[in-house]
């Protein structure tokens, strides 16, 4: 199956609205910590297998796809380009490590 989030990079200005615009659109657990650990714990475990229950809205099998859309990227970029910048690394970094969702940029 294919599943699909967006970001509303518009909405990210400092950290603390990083941190709460992926919790709400990610659906991350209730003791997510707002931090960078915390982000590559939840990005990292969408693929459950039907294992166990994901950090995220998210409990995918092997197969399925996911798909992150960023929109609003420029504007992110001008507003803090900081944190536009690390979720890049990030994504880039739970995507070598086990991930493997696709990062669509608008």
């Amino acid at each position: 199956m294919n599943y699909t989030e967006t970001i509303n990079g518009e909405a990210i200005t400092d950290w603390s609205s990083f941190h709460s615009e992926f919790k709400e659109k990610m659906g991350f657990f209730n003791g997510y910590g707002e931090n960078t650990n915390a982000w590559i714990d939840c990005m990292t475990d969408m693929y459950t297998n039907n294992e166990y229950d994901s950090l995220t809205k998210f409990n995918l099998n092997e197969g399925d796809q996911f798909i992150l859309k960023v929109i609003n990227t420029e504007e992110w970029k001008k507003q803090n380009k900081e944190t536009f910048d690390a979720f890049i690394e990030y994504s880039i970094w739970a995507n070598n490590e086990k991930t493997h969702f696709l990062l669509e940029l608008k």
